[in-house]
């Protein structure tokens, strides 16, 4: 895609969840020429009302973008949404590009990508990283894999997404760094939630241990932005590590073991459960007057 002509691309955006919805209506506001579907028709009128256009099928989607994006929740949905039963292929044509917001294992990447050139379309995996204002405001991390010259011609709209882009290889490769992040971060935040506990019990406060991390050699992202987690604490449902998870299936690939990922996926539900009960003991009680 030319930086030229970028203006001229019909772009298709399939999953308007937490991160989809945030990343479609900044492309809107950005002004590119947007189609958008969700299973969820609440989500799609959103778009619609930021100026962008509503369609109720993928098929639809398909037939009227040149460069599709899909940011769906796991695995098998991105298998479903591009390679499934009245999916983006089955109503495909030669030369239309498949960007995959979603962070999930590398292996599927594979096999969609593999189902795709088939049917004469081009894939690349592309997950993304950052808050909700970042995918508000253009201003993600975007992890690229992928033939070169595909992802160039998609730089323009990926560079509309996040000012932070990053090639980092062939097909499959930017999943894995994703997961690799986000092992990572959540391994520190599940650290960071426990040695609270521990500061708490001596009266030092949690603002305190970060102040002191910030000029020690304990500082981080995750430390940084403590409230924006808590807040994800508070909104959490369900399995609270799925791509510590979704990290531990991928290096079985590998045959590699990660004892320390596999004892944080353990014991993440009950860390996170206690931290929630934590904040919401907290919160100022409501009194009627």
């Amino acid at each position: 895609m030319e930086r030229s002509n970028y203006e001229t691309q019909r772009v298709g955006y399939i999953g308007l969840g937490n991160m989809g919805g945030g990343i479609a209506t900044h492309l809107v506001r950005a002004g590119v020429p947007l189609i958008a579907y969700d299973i969820n028709p609440d989500a799609v009128q959103k778009i619609v009302t930021a100026g962008g256009k509503g369609a109720e099928s993928v098929r639809q989607v398909t037939e009227e973008a040149d460069i599709l994006i899909v940011c769906v929740l796991d695995s098998a949905q991105v298998m479903d949404v591009v390679a499934g039963t009245n999916g983006i292929l089955e109503h495909s044509r030669p030369g239309q590009i498949v960007i995959i917001h979603s962070t999930v294992i590398p292996q599927t990447i594979v096999r969609v990508a593999d189902a795709a050139r088939e049917r004469g379309v081009e894939l690349i995996d592309a997950p993304v990283s950052g808050s909700f204002d970042d995918r508000l405001n253009g201003t993600l991390a975007v992890i690229v894999g992928g033939d070169e010259t595909v992802v160039e011609r998609c730089r323009p709209l990926l560079e509309t997404i996040g000012n932070k882009v990053r090639h980092v290889g062939p097909l499959g490769s930017a999943e894995v760094a994703k997961l690799a992040n986000n092992a990572i971060m959540h391994t520190t935040r599940l650290a960071a939630i426990e040695i609270m506990r521990f500061a708490a019990a001596y009266g030092v406060s949690e603002d305190m241990v970060r102040a002191v991390a910030k000029v020690c050699s304990a500082d981080s992202w995750v430390l940084d932005n403590w409230g924006y987690f808590d807040a994800q604490t508070m909104l959490a449902i369900g399995d609270d590590a799925p791509q510590i998870r979704n990290a531990l299936e991928a290096a079985e690939h590998r045959d590699i073991d990660l004892p320390l990922c596999r004892a944080t996926a353990d014991i993440a539900p009950s860390i996170e459960s206690g931290r929630r009960r934590q904040l919401q003991a907290s919160r100022p009680s409501a009194h009627a007057d």
